[in-house]
């Protein structure tokens, strides 16, 4: 019973619920269905009978809940602090280049803030931007401006629109509320491997948008960063162009935020010649992996597979063969594989799903890392190593943006093992074709080819049917992250422009959707703390 005027106090429980019972269930075990929950947490334990993991919230009266604490029934509850927005008083214009999701979380939070904030993109909207990939898919007809890699949302709108990440910040819960205040799905708050998916992704891209243009952010499409001028070691001006009348402007400004994406190769070799401080840093370049879905869901679920409506599932693997680490990566449950290339006659893989993750494939890249003084520490040779490969991706390819493959056996023992599953086609976008041997698109570099089809070998004997079922492996994969790193101070200022800040995955500091906002809101803090 509960009396008026009682204090009460929030606990936080962790309960185990099998596929075929509920939280009420459990609850009512432990007599406690009486008290109100939250879900603050859900996670698939499928060690050995697969189970959900989850972490309630529960509101408590103040003696049960200190007595429940006593006898470890419950824990200590402890809120997420919320993000404080600071307020600026500042007539100056800041401009943020690139509408991905550092350089939107940077620019919302700023125009939060009363910065005035223009937000420059050089791809189009979400909406033009997916009328250019679907032509590019049924055509082969290629805007390099405007496609898979460039234009609102940045590269993680037409991949998976997954938010996972290992980054430990408070930021990560208030841009997960602020996705679900824009469209996303409310379970991204609680589950442990959240994501949106392409199909809904791009409607909260919209809607997020509106609420920058509502807060007074000025938004351009289809505008080119062309120049930038520096004078005494600090930005004073950018060239900007029109991308579909060609007019330049110059704009005056002293604050600018680098929100570029990995493919910026473009404002890589400017930065180079404005002699801004660069690094090089790590890359992994490899292939792309497809399977059933059900083979992936059999061997992590067990008995369990197909019943339930448990979720897709996922693999995380790796192998370290002499000085080379080999991984997966960008795991996509029930998605596609998908051409995103960026530039003219080229091809290169990525992952892609939509919410619901019923393509009844899954894919996954299979990388190998590859150091720095693999390239003398050269940005441009590096980028060039890149190039290279994808060109060499478009010509195995059959130069038709079909992105190559191979029969998973032949790749690894030499002995054809292709499953007559027709439905495979489906998973490819647009296409893949079977033309040549894909290896070739590595030759000369033995070490890649060696690493990746002694870890598909390895890692066909440790997960049951891995490889028996594999259908294809595709190529090539070669923008997991950033070739370049732009220095910057704890101040997320550049070590050697003032005004110059690099944010997210382009400029080096995170890698996925999520670490790359919790990047741009965190310099976008240290900027206004700056100018309070």
């Amino acid at each position: 019973i509960i009396m008026e005027n009682e204090k009460f106090l929030d606990v936080a429980l962790e309960l185990f619920v099998a596929p075929s019972s509920s939280i009420e269930a459990e609850l009512k075990k432990k007599d406690m269905l009486e008290f109100d929950y939250e879900i603050i947490r859900k996670s698939i334990d499928s060690r050995k009978n697969v189970k959900f993991l989850y972490r309630l919230k529960m509101t408590l009266p103040v003696e049960l809940a200190e007595k429940y604490l006593a006898q470890k029934r419950v824990q200590e509850y402890k809120a997420i602090p919320d993000v404080e927005v600071l307020k600026v008083d500042s007539k100056e214009k800041v401009y943020v280049i690139g509408a991905g999701p550092s350089g939107l979380f940077a620019a919302y939070y700023l125009s939060l803030s009363g910065v005035k904030v223009v937000l420059i993109e050089q791809g189009k909207s979400v909406e033009d931007r997916e009328k250019d990939i679907s032509t590019f898919f049924n055509s082969g007809e290629l805007d390099e401006y405007s496609n898979i890699q460039n234009g609102e949302g940045g590269a993680g709108t037409f991949s998976d629109g997954k938010l996972g990440t290992r980054v430990k910040n408070p930021i990560k819960s208030w841009i997960y509320q602020k996705l679900v205040d824009f469209g996303a799905p409310e379970e991204i708050l609680y589950l442990s491997k959240p994501h949106i998916g392409t199909d809904r992704l791009k409607k909260v891209i919209v809607n997020f948008r509106n609420e920058l243009i509502r807060l007074g952010c000025e938004v351009k499409f289809s505008t080119e960063l062309v120049d930038i001028e520096i004078e005494n070691s600090s930005i004073s001006s950018l060239s900007l162009k029109d991308i579909k009348t060609g007019a330049v402007t110059v704009e005056q400004c002293k604050d600018v935020f680098f929100g570029i994406g990995n493919s910026s190769r473009r404002i890589f070799d400017m930065f180079q010649a404005k002699k801004i401080a660069l690094e090089l840093k790590p890359i992994a370049v490899g292939y792309r992996v497809i399977h059933p879905q059900k083979t992936i869901d059999q061997s992590q679920y067990g008995a369990s597979s197909g019943m339930y409506n448990l979720p897709a599932s996922e693999y995380a693997l790796t192998s370290k063969l002499g000085k080379e680490k080999i991984y997966s990566f960008c795991m996509c449950p029930g998605g596609y594989v998908v051409n995103s290339t960026s530039e003219s006659k080229s091809t290169l893989s990525n992952g892609m799903s939509n919410y619901n993750r019923a393509s009844g494939f899954a894919n996954s890249a299979v990388v190998v890392n590859i150091d720095p003084d693999f390239f003398n520490n050269s940005i441009d040779d590096a980028v060039k190593f890149q190039r290279k490969i994808e060109k060499r991706g478009y010509e195995v390819g059959g130069d038709d943006y079909g992105i190559p493959a191979m029969d998973f056996g032949r790749f690894v023992s030499g002995k054809p093992t292709l499953s007559k599953n027709s439905d495979v086609k489906k998973s490819v976008l647009p296409s893949f074709t079977l033309k040549k041997d894909i290896k070739e698109i590595y030759e000369g570099y033995d070490f890649i080819n060696k690493s990746i089809k002694q870890s598909l070998f390895f890692w066909n004997k440790k997960i049951k049917k891995w490889g028996d079922d594999g259908l294809l492996v595709v190529g090539p994969e070669t923008r997991t992250s950033s070739p370049v790193r732009i220095l910057r101070t704890v101040e997320f200022e550049s070590v050697s422009t003032c005004g110059l800040y690099p944010i997210g995955e382009g400029a080096g500091y995170a890698g996925g959707i999520t670490s790359s906002a919790i990047d741009g809101v965190r310099a976008a803090i240290a900027f206004c703390k700056k100018n309070v």
